[in-house]
């Protein structure tokens, strides 16, 4: 599964370089990390969520260029991004989409806060996503084969929980992200979208103590980083 994230990538971002548009090459990368996704998929059961992963990479860069093309503020946008950090938290959970989870979609979506000049800009950034996330389609279709039928066992994942819950961990995981992503802008640090990011990597789990691990590792791993 990481070599398909590998070649995917690699085929997105080298075939972007060699067009005319190269300063385009972030956006096929991104559009290629549906391939991270299915990889404890049964055999046969992998491609449709890599399909639900790529739609959903392509949303994630649309709604915040479409958001950004009226003229948003920088605050305006932050908001943007952790809004969808609640409502991609749904759909990930809704379509039994699995690991890595949100967080993936909302870094996409962190990468297309930037000013947006016009309708051009806005499909083009849609369109080499989903050109990434089509290589990373065919990537996984003809190889999957090779992976090992890693399918987790029924107590390693996600518990069934009613509606209710994911529309209150969704609420939470927003409004955390909203208040993480406006501390850092008010404090002046250059990427506050990766505050909204740190938060959505966190709070994503379904336990408490899966939510406690996080939060350390994020922290050391920063740190060290």
């Amino acid at each position: 599964a990481g070599l398909h994230v590998s070649a995917a990538g690699l085929i997105a971002v080298g075939l972007t370089l060699a067009s005319p548009w190269p300063h385009m090459e972030g956006y096929p990368a991104l559009g290629a990390l549906a391939a991270l996704f299915g990889r404890f998929a049964p055999a046969g059961g992998r491609m449709r969520i890599v399909t639900l992963a790529a739609l959903l990479l392509v949303g994630s860069v649309a709604l915040p260029s479409l958001a950004a093309l009226p003229g948003a503020s920088p605050t305006q946008l932050l908001m943007c991004l952790a809004v969808l950090a609640g409502l991609l938290t749904v759909a990930v959970t809704q379509w039994a989409i699995g690991g890595p989870g949100a967080v993936i979609f909302v870094f996409a979506a962190s990468a297309a806060l930037g000013p947006v000049d016009g309708w051009h800009t806005v499909a083009q950034r849609c369109a080499f996503t989903a050109a990434g996330a089509a290589v990373a389609w065919l990537v996984c279709l003809l190889t999957d084969r090779l992976r090992a039928d890693t399918q987790l066992p029924a107590s390693a994942g996600t518990p069934v929980r009613r509606p209710s819950h994911w529309l209150i961990a969704a609420a939470r995981i927003a409004l955390c992200a909203a208040f993480a992503a406006w501390l850092a802008h008010a404090a002046g640090l250059r990427f506050p979208a990766w505050a909204a990011i740190g938060t959505t990597a966190v709070l994503q789990g379904g336990h408490l103590h899966i939510t406690m691990h996080r939060a350390v590792q994020r922290m050391v791993g920063t740190v060290l980083g």
